[in-house]
């Protein structure tokens, strides 16, 4: 193959041999991510289902209303991506036939949620409060959370300190009444990751200082530009006095309160990541 040379007035004056580019190489297992695109297909098109996802009771189960999902498989040790999949998606090989159908599609298949949208992490980000709540201090120097310390969960977090705000723990909610409890009573921070105890975590976010999170959050790159080669990745942000600012703009709405860092340490409030992120950030766990 010869490329044709043009002058000004596009005229054909001659060839010239093509040059080589750059080779790419991707880290991709075909295998797995091909299981992981039908996995995510099969899971997406049953939530969807109003026939097939239903409860026991035959009301609707929960996920009906899901417009996408990602998925990423990261290999540990050398932070090697084997496999990235975002529903809905569409087929390389007839994208051209299919060009009407895909721009259409209201879900929006040319956009991959695996890097490129963030969303609440919930209780993904506990383990990161737990962090930093054992590596942080008070103002006397104890410990945020002592080693082996334990924490009754009371079911609703009433903190004087937050008059008018009182969240519950899950299991509260589901069954009033109900709290997570250990043969001593309390709950430590394994047991309270083991059943994810909301209530145990917005005491250690009462606790911990909204820097000591943010901060702790960061170090484990969320929040933060992954290192990933490509331009459309969203870096999303932290529950912050600074994101919710840029949230709420101005007034009360957007000043930044204890309350805000009780919830910020389940998860919720102003945290936005992205799958790429939890990824990286559980990978990091893991090598620990």
């Amino acid at each position: 193959y010869y490329a044709r040379k043009y002058d000004e007035e596009g005229n054909v004056v001659g060839t010239s041999a093509p040059i080589a580019g750059n080779n790419v190489e991707t880290t991709i297992d075909l295998g797995i991510q091909e299981v992981a695109e039908d996995a995510l297909a099969d899971i997406m098109e049953y939530l969807v289902d109003p026939e097939r996802n239903v409860t026991k009771d035959g009301l609707p189960g929960d996920g009906q209303d899901a417009q996408g999902a990602a998925v990423i498989v990261m290999e540990v040790k050398t932070g090697n991506i084997l496999a990235c999949a975002s529903y809905p998606s569409y087929s390389l090989a007839t994208m051209i036939e299919d060009w009407d159908e895909i721009t259409e599609d209201a879900r929006n298949p040319l956009f991959n949620r695996a890097f490129g949208a963030y969303y609440a992490p919930g209780s993904t980000f506990k383990m990161c409060t737990l962090i930093s709540a054992m590596e942080n201090v008070d103002k006397t120097g104890k410990p945020i959370l002592a080693y082996g310390e334990t924490i009754e969960d009371k079911g609703s977090y009433d903190n004087p300190q937050l008059p008018g705000f009182s969240p519950d723990c899950l299991i509260w909610s589901s069954n009033p009444g109900v709290t997570h409890k250990s043969n001593v009573g309390g709950i430590n921070g394994s047991q309270a990751l083991m059943v994810s105890c909301n209530y145990f975590f917005y005491e250690l976010g009462w606790r911990c200082s909204w820097k000591m999170i943010d901060e702790t959050a960061k170090g484990l790159g969320l929040g933060e530009p992954t290192g990933i080669e490509i331009e459309e990745e969203k870096i999303g942000w932290r529950s912050n006095p600074d994101s919710k600012k840029a949230t709420y703009g101005t007034g009360v709405n957007a000043q930044y309160s204890g309350g805000d860092r009780v919830l910020s340490a389940i998860g919720q409030a102003e945290n936005r990541f992205t799958p790429l992120q939890l990824c990286v950030y559980a990978s990091t766990l893991a090598n620990q």
